[in-house]
């Protein structure tokens, strides 16, 4: 049976900080998406709010991929804390349609979204966060096997190293 319990020291980058390296992840993207926000502001329309299917019950835009592509981020570097990523896209959904009602900043046109759609970026992220998991899984099940190859070929060597060579004398008696 594969055993699928990773150790800490099998992470990529073990030996950073794990909530150092969300809190440097998640302020970084949301820095990309505030800019590309502002960006979109100038020019009047938000491409990636192109919609792709979009029904009574279903709302699946170009944002879609974009919730995707973070939460395989925070599922590959915090692969045990769903519930904490799960509490931060509704956290953030929240927060976004509380800003697209605020004419302070006059985000309206851009963040104003149906309830179907906030509901498809929470399903998104989980789905994102999923894939995250299931790709730092293969990462360390490569390298165990890769180690693995590595410290047979180490031993294997060591082994014909170790066995005394046959003199002459003992081949032609052979």
């Amino acid at each position: 049976m594969r055993s699928y319990v990773i150790d800490p020291s099998e992470l990529p980058f073990a030996e950073w900080s794990r909530q150092g390296m969300m809190v440097s992840y998640a302020v970084t993207v949301a820095t990309m998406i505030m800019l590309m926000r502002l960006w979109y502001y100038s020019l009047s329309s938000d491409p990636l709010a192109t919609p792709i299917f979009v029904s009574e019950y279903v709302s699946i835009d170009l944002w879609s991929f974009v919730h995707i592509t973070f939460y395989i981020g925070v599922g590959f570097i915090l692969p045990n804390q769903l519930i904490i990523g799960f509490l931060g896209g509704v956290l953030f959904e929240v927060l976004e349609a509380l800003c697209a009602q605020t004419s302070v900043l006059d985000l309206h046109a851009f963040w104003k979204e149906r309830g179907v759609n906030s509901a498809w970026d929470i399903v998104f992220n989980t789905v994102g966060f999923r894939i995250g998991q299931c790709l730092l899984v293969a990462y360390v099940y490569f390298n165990r096997t890769s180690n693995q190859a590595h410290e047979e070929e180490v031993t294997d060597n060591e082994s014909a190293e170790s066995t005394p060579e046959e003199t002459p004398a003992e081949r032609k008696q052979k």
